[in-house]
């Protein structure tokens, strides 16, 4: 979504004809995320291994096939008429919401962050910030404005929760081991020698039984 998000932001500004400036990095963003997608399908484990060759089943038909849904998209944006592309920048709004609302959402569940890119965030929030000043500087255009504003928001929400939560998924998982620990194999008790065994312990005259020096040493008389 987030991907998606960027691609219309970028085609929406190149067809409008604003400074580069304004827009550029949404070009290496969306080749960026695009890059990314096609490798986390590419190594997405396959639920279900072949019966005959114990091997997953290739995922570079997906690969082959989200590629070419993106070539057909960044064309579809090129071609459609201004008050059309115009709707779907409009659409970019609640996209990029669906995009981040989730995971901000995941992240105050488990009062973690997980492996969430420090840098990447802070990269974004003060490329969302820079993006924010150069539009209201160089383009008259309070579409464009609304989504870098949404997007520096939910970023510094991203940030803000890293700050946060810094370093609770330690905590949380040491706290995970000590209350459930993994069940430990006991070994099984050692038999007792036939000669050790209390009924066969030597006795003195009075039946009674003889202090361990003493079985000792009868032992070795015996």
């Amino acid at each position: 979504m987030e991907t998606l998000a960027y691609l219309i932001t970028f085609i929406y500004a190149y067809r409008n004809q604003f400074p580069f400036s304004t827009y550029g990095e949404n070009l290496f963003l969306t080749i960026q995320n695009v890059l990314i997608t096609l490798l986390i399908i590419y190594y997405f484990p396959h639920p279900q291994i072949h019966l005959t060759t114990k091997r997953a089943p290739s995922n570079k038909p997906v690969v082959f096939l989200a590629s070419v849904l993106t070539f057909v998209t960044t064309y579809v944006l090129l071609i459609v008429p201004l008050p059309t592309l115009l709707l779907l920048q409009m659409g970019t709004v609640p996209i990029s919401l669906v995009s981040k609302l989730p995971q901000i959402s995941q992240n105050y569940s488990n009062k973690s962050t997980g492996q969430l890119s420090v840098f990447a965030v802070v990269s974004q929030i003060f490329g969302c910030a820079a993006r924010l000043f150069t539009t209201l500087t160089e383009v008259d255009d309070v579409i464009i404005l609304a989504g870098f504003a949404l997007a520096f928001v939910l970023n510094l929400i991203l940030g803000i929760q890293i700050w946060q939560y810094w370093g609770k998924d330690v905590r949380g998982a040491a706290k995970f081991k000590e209350k459930e620990p993994y069940p430990v194999e006991k070994a099984p008790p050692t038999p007792t020698p036939a000669h050790q065994h209390p009924a066969f312990a030597p006795v003195g005259p009075a039946g009674a039984p003889l202090p361990p020096s003493s079985r000792r040493w009868a032992r070795k008389i015996d």
